[in-house]
Parts: C-alpha cells; structure tokens; sequence
C-alpha cells in the first residue's frame, strides 16, 4: 500500500512501483501530485496510474521481472 498521505510529496518527480505488482488501489491524494513526471510500475499496476486522468503528461515506464536463477547452482544440499 501507498500511505494516505502520499499527495503531500507536492515535490515528488519520480516514483519506482516496481515489485509492487500486488497493489490493488492508489490512495485518492495521489492527484496532489502536480510535479510528478515519470512513474516506473509492473505491468501489473501499469493500469492503476493509466486510470488517473492528471497523468496525462506524466511517462509510465514498465518494468519486466527479472527473475534470476544463476545463484541456484551455488547451493548446496
């Protein structure tokens, strides 16, 4: 979850969502957020901030999961 009062950031530019691909909601205040300018989600949460009208302007980057299994053969039984 996003705290309440996340639209007080009046400041904020940037936002990384990214391994944030359970959130469910954006809290209402995130409308406050009139400098925003680049928000980095999941492809999972990228409809969340598509929603918001204000962000028309603002550029949504998506991220791919990097799962990465190399460190498995390190582990030993």
């Amino acid at each position: 979850m996003l705290p309440e009062d996340i639209g007080e950031m009046h400041s904020l530019r940037k936002i990384n969502m990214g391994q944030c691909s359970r959130l469910q909601e954006l809290p209402p205040l995130v409308v406050d957020l009139k400098q925003l300018e680049e928000v980095v989600c999941d492809e999972e949460t990228k409809y969340l901030w598509e929603s918001l009208s204000f962000l028309n302007n603002v550029r949504i980057i998506v991220v791919k999961e990097n799962i990465n299994l190399n460190w498995l053969h390190k582990t030993q039984f």
